[in-house]
């Protein structure tokens, strides 16, 4: 009989309240980091998960189950906000010796047991559900937070309001945070391992310093094992598995599965590179990558939500030898990277918008400037002058009377520049016009011409009776 953990509560029952509101009715599972059972809320008549374990013990690696569920609790919650790829934490507190944390009741199975039941998948089959899990862990890396146990036990599938399957991210009790950020006190002792050895980076076999790449590769081994069935580093004892995988030796995935592709092989030999910077940089850039392997994947039916932003992909592709131009638009939508090429057609059709405005304006104001009278036809029409009102000019008669025609520089101020000077004028300037004067004749023609001109001009603007001109104004 297995020894039963210190961290797991004894005599749990259904029927037991917790924290007066929670009324538990049927146990989900047990591990060493507590028990999870089905429960109630009292009030709300909801039925929620809960996870309970006992406040107050230490363990091996330096930490307590109090600071454990403390941190589980904290990250969960902020990080289940911003995607439904991780599990919804709804409540945790403390009841007498008890910790619980309330979590949302999911209906599905874990990812073990659908591969403990549905055996090797195909890749189309498998494509899917690492684009989801690594949806998640972007979240999770995104805000500094390493899972460190990311193994098919942690991911529950179920279904969504349309039916579709969704996975879920759980269990988040031995995540490290990254320096600085806030979180419980709890720290575990430097060289100590965590997580389950079949899921480990090399990295974290050899108790060295970890970063969000140890759950892109625990990802890798996920597809791998979805595959197969199988493990890429294994052995007859945990001795010769540690030593396998610290010395980065996979067993290729043809070996398992000769009927794979060869590009199969490939992206396998890519993400168990031995050097770190030759793997994957992020659980993103090997969904994308993934998805590539799986022609009829980018159509396959699937709830997501938008693609979170996110400024931890960096050149991820390039890293990971993809290339952009070959990438289909499924696999960018999947992996969370915007297609670049689709601004160019808004872009242009902007700039074509614009040419057409800027030339239409163009074209009106060329065609308002050869012809001003045109302007006056859209320009309002100018106030009336304040000081003496318009008078419609007079009908001149179309026949002259008979008599001398007399040019008088008091009346005709534009003819007043082609009048002799005063003291100069001889009796030429008064001849009747039947016999006019050599050279006066064509001075008076000129005259009455400027006369009929002026009076035109000024008609309009000042009575028949205007004040007469000073001959001072005029010479």
């Amino acid at each position: 009989m297995e020894a039963r953990s210190p961290s797991v509560p004894p005599g749990l029952a259904a029927g037991t309240i917790v924290a007066g509101k929670y009324e538990l009715v049927r146990k989900i599972g047990s591990g060493a980091m507590g028990e999870v059972w089905a429960a109630r809320h009292k009030t709300l008549d909801e039925e929620v998960a809960i996870k309970l374990v006992m406040r107050g013990v230490d363990h091996e690696d330096g930490t307590s189950a109090d600071s454990r569920f403390l941190l589980e609790a904290r990250v969960a919650a902020a990080l289940s906000r911003k995607t439904r790829h991780i599990v919804a934490v709804t409540d945790h507190g403390e009841d007498g010796a008890l910790g619980y944390l309330v979590m949302e009741l999911l209906a599905g199975e874990s990812l073990d047991q659908r591969i403990a039941r549905t055996g090797p998948l195909p890749v189309d089959k498998v494509a899917p559900m690492i684009t989801q899990v690594s949806r998640g862990l972007s979240i999770a890396h995104g805000e500094g937070v390493v899972h460190r146990d990311l193994k098919p036990s942690n991911v529950f599938v179920t279904l969504d309001e349309d039916g579709n399957a969704v996975a879920k991210v759980l269990d988040f009790g031995i995540a490290k945070l990254r320096r600085g950020q806030r979180k419980a006190t709890h720290a575990t002792q430097r060289g100590f391992l965590l997580g389950t050895p079949a899921y480990m980076s090399p990295e974290q076999a050899r108790g060295q310093q970890l970063d969000h790449r140890a759950d892109v590769w625990a990802l890798a081994v996920i597809a791998y094992h979805m595959l197969t069935g199988e493990f890429p580093f294994d052995g007859e004892s945990g001795e010769d598995l540690f030593a396998r995988l610290c010395r980065i030796e996979p067993i290729a995935i043809r070996d398992r599965c000769p009927e794979l592709p060869q590009i199969v092989g490939d992206f396998f030999a890519r993400a168990f590179a031995v050097r770190i910077e030759d793997r994957f940089q992020s659980a993103l850039a090997l969904a994308g990558a993934f998805e590539q392997l799986a022609p009829t994947s980018a159509g396959a039916k699937l709830s997501l939500p938008p693609p979170p932003a996110l400024s931890m992909l960096g050149d991820d592709f390039d890293r990971a030898g993809l290339d952009e131009g070959a990438v289909d638009d499924g696999s960018l939508i999947a992996a969370g990277v915007p297609r670049k090429k689709r601004l160019l057609r808004p872009i242009a059709g902007g700039l074509f918008v614009g040419a057409v405005l800027a030339g239409t304006c163009a074209l009106l104001s060329v065609y308002f400037e050869r012809d001003p009278s045109r302007t006056a036809l859209i320009a309002p029409p100018a106030p009336p002058s304040a000081t003496a009102p318009a008078v419609p000019a007079p009908d001149f008669p179309t026949e002259k009377a008979a008599g001398p025609t007399v040019v008088s520089t008091e009346n005709l101020p534009a003819a007043a520049a082609l009048a002799p000077r005063a003291g100069r004028a001889g009796p030429a300037a008064l001849m009747p016009s039947s016999t006019p004067a050599p050279g006066v004749a064509a001075t008076a023609a000129t005259a009455a011409t400027a006369a009929t001109a002026a009076s035109d001009t000024s008609a309009a603007a000042a009575p028949k009776s205007a004040r007469q001109i000073d001959k001072a104004e005029v010479f």
